[in-house]
Parts: C-alpha cells; structure tokens; sequence
C-alpha cells in the first residue's frame, strides 16, 4: 500500500466514523430524552466525532476559529 491509498483509507474511515456518531447521537436522544445515560451517550458520541475530525492530518492549517470548537468539544471525552 501507498501512502496515498493509506490517506484516502483513514479519510473514508473518519468520514464514516465521523457519520455514524451524528447519525446516533440525535437517535439516542429522540428513544431515550429523559435518562440521563441516554444524554451522556450523545454527549460522547459527538465528542468521539470531534475527536476524529480533530486529529485527522491536516487539522491543524485550519484558521484557530474552526479548530477551537472541535477541540473544546474532543477533550470532554476520555481518550
């Protein structure tokens, strides 16, 4: 495998990653809004798809005004 086949794999991978966890977050809130366990779970579930755009290559030639809410939201999380 090239470098270039590896980044375009771990784009599509985040990019899906990334999907999955905006996809459950608002799921598990609309079956479960009043339990608490249910809003931690989306709470986590966009910290991971922060964390996963925030430590993706290249993040960081993004201007700091779009960096800093990916960051404040990633480090909520346990890593």
């Amino acid at each position: 495998m090239n470098t270039t086949t590896l980044s375009q794999l771990d784009f599509a991978l985040r990019a899906g990653l990334v999907t999955l966890m905006l996809f459950v977050a608002p799921l598990v809130l609309r079956e479960h809004a009043r339990s608490m366990a249910a809003r931690l779970a989306a709470a986590l579930a966009v910290g991971v798809a922060a964390y996963a755009v925030q430590s993706a290559p290249g993040f960081l030639a993004w201007p700091p005004g779009w960096r800093a809410p990916f960051a404040i939201l990633s480090t909520g999380n346990a890593v």
